[in-house]
């Protein structure tokens, strides 16, 4: 450590006798200082780009030779995935890789690098016990990145088996002196995971919870391998990750297929929004999906992210209704996917792919219902005002429903799993085309209906509108759309239902409430919200602040005669 810190400390480091066999010029020797200080502060990889930023100016692209020297003589390493040649890599590629100090430059500096772990002791709580299993993953991680240079660095293949074999050791004895309930463990044994199905879920986890974490260790072969030590074993361990296997049928990971322009379809798999809730300890879990769209949505202007507080269980919805949604949500089952495959319905990819149109009286939760699937699909939903998209300049209409799209498919394109597209109140897209003589305007409004049409043929995912007037619906459109589902206002057993979920349990009623007889009020969900919401305004105001029945049926009265109407709120929970 003392040659290290000299080395650290010196301010030319070109004078000292240190790496003066390797011939290096002043500017290497600089960078190679800086990556010894990063990796003393605990950041072990950097990449190029962050490294040079303040060393160099792009321009000089003679000092990339420097780097390229360090390279050649070992003192440090590219982080990469796949192994290739490195006498064919160009100065200028460097700038996409990240880099670490290798063992030559730590021998050199007199310091073993064998790791030695603190004492063994007992878990004090969740995090603590997460850090140590991600440094386990760290290894695998890095065992797999070996492998595919295996012949290149044996020693460091044996060095990372051995890594693994000290992290597993040592949770291991740390988990027998633990006598606090981890969940996470708990999770484990009631699912029934052996190892490999455990390492697959941690490695996923830590994707999740590192914003800069590398999106090619959620891909199948890349998994498969992490787990594998022989191509044999990659032959066998593909059933880990096939349909009806145990992660996949207890719905503890999903997948989707990604296209992708060089390596065709690219299978990446997550964790389900429930395996979250069932194996984490809290609930604030750092979801990199989330982040990174809501990052790509502040470059835009076009879309709304939304959120959804239930799943589709919690909605009440007519029979019907709900029986044609989970129709739909059923493709996601592996059993239902693969028959629809072999009887030519659908492709390899095992992404839902459903045009819904939701229509109905206001108030009937078809807003609510399309937020509640996204949350059972774990996935994002993204909405648009359509009263934005028309304009009064000729053209425009047509450039802003060309650029839903095209931004749509730019943002899916980033993320792991495709959103889902809402188009709340969507009357104007899909209305009836005018026919004969025609304004100015009516043409324009056509050309814009005509390129939504074309889009929508090319849609490929969850596509919902919303729609209060099923009959106002252009023919085209209604062709285009595979699920038409309406949304009946509720029946009186479904309405005593919304009344006793929509009204907080902490309410003070009095001893005549008879939600039986409020139910036989024809109202829809929203209503029947908007009346609780404004018969508790208005009792909040009395000296004795207690609900009584003449309080629901006098708001009741005023909601029928329209008095509310335009406060109409949508949505209602079970």
């Amino acid at each position: 450590m003392k040659i290290l810190l000299k080395f650290l400390k010196a301010k030319d480091p070109s004078k000292l006798t240190l790496f003066q066999e390797y011939k290096l010029n002043k500017a290497a020797l600089q960078l190679l200082a800086k990556l010894a200080r990063q990796h003393i502060n605990g950041f072990f990889e950097a990449s190029l780009p962050d490294l040079l930023e303040t060393e160099i100016s792009y321009d000089n692209l003679e000092l990339l030779n420097s780097v390229q020297d360090l390279i050649k003589v070992d003192l440090i390493r590219l982080v990469v995935m796949e192994n290739f040649d490195y006498a064919k890599l160009e100065p200028i590629d460097l700038l996409k890789y990240q880099v670490i100090l290798s063992p030559r430059f730590f021998a050199a500096c007199g310091i073993n690098q064998e790791l030695k772990l603190a004492k063994a002791t007992a878990y004090k709580h969740y995090f603590d016990y997460l850090q140590d299993q991600f440094e386990r993953i760290k290894a695998y991680q890095k065992l797999y990145i070996l492998k595919k240079q295996h012949k290149n660095h044996p020693k460091l293949y044996e060095e990372a088996v051995n890594l693994i074999k000290i992290w597993q050791q040592h949770i291991s004895k740390r988990l027998q002196l633990t006598k606090i309930d981890l969940k996470l463990e708990s999770f484990f044994a009631e699912n029934e995971l052996d190892d490999k199905e455990q390492i697959i879920f941690l490695n996923l986890l830590k994707e999740n919870y590192d914003p800069h974490s590398d999106e090619n260790f959620k891909e199948f072969q890349v998994l498969i391998e992490m787990i594998s030590n022989s191509p044999q074993d990659c032959f066998e361990n593909r059933d880990i990750l096939r349909s009806g296997a145990n992660l996949l049928d207890r719905k503890i990971l999903g997948y989707e297929d990604i296209n992708s322009a060089f390596n065709g379809v690219k299978r990446n798999f997550y964790i389900t929004e429930k395996s979250f809730t069932q194996s984490l300890e809290h609930q604030k879990v750092l979801n990199k999906n989330k982040i990174k769209l809501e990052h790509l949505l502040k470059k835009q202007e076009i879309f709304e992210l939304r959120q959804a507080k239930t799943n589709i269980d919690q909605v009440v919805l007519h029979p019907q209704t709900k029986e044609t949604i989970s129709v739909v949500l059923n493709q996601v089952d592996q059993n239902v996917n693969e028959r629809l495959m072999q009887w030519g319905f659908k492709d390899s990819n095992s992404n839902i792919d459903a045009k819904m149109i939701f229509h109905g009286y206001p108030g009937t939760g078809k807003t609510l219902t399309a937020l509640s699937i996204a949350k059972t699909l774990s996935k994002e939903i993204l909405s648009i005002d359509c009263s934005k998209i028309l304009s009064m300049y000729i053209g425009e209409s047509e450039k802003n429903v060309k650029k839903i799209f095209d931004t749509f498919d730019n943002i899916s394109k980033e993320l792991d799993t495709k959103p889902i597209l809402l188009l709340d109140e969507a009357d104007q897209f899909l209305s009836k085309r005018s026919m004969g003589m025609l304004s100015s305007v009516d043409k324009m409004h056509n050309q814009m209906q005509n390129i939504f049409l074309e889009h929508l043929d090319k849609f490929q995912g969850i596509l919902i509108a919303t729609t209060n007037l099923l009959e106002n619906i252009d023919l085209a459109f209604s062709r285009r759309f595979n699920y038409k589902i309406q949304f009946e206002k509720p029946n009186a057993k479904q309405r005593l239902e919304l009344w006793s979920t929509l009204l907080p349990k902490q309410v003070p009623l009095a001893s005549d409430i008879d939600l039986k007889t409020l139910a036989q009020y024809d109202l829809s969900g929203g209503q029947i919200e908007i009346v609780i919401k404004n018969t508790a305004y208005e009792v909040a105001t009395k000296k004795t602040a207690v609900f009584q029945q003449d309080d629901f049926l006098k708001s009741i009265k005023k909601e029928l005669k329209g008095h509310f109407n335009n406060e109409l709120a949508v949505g209602f929970l079970s």
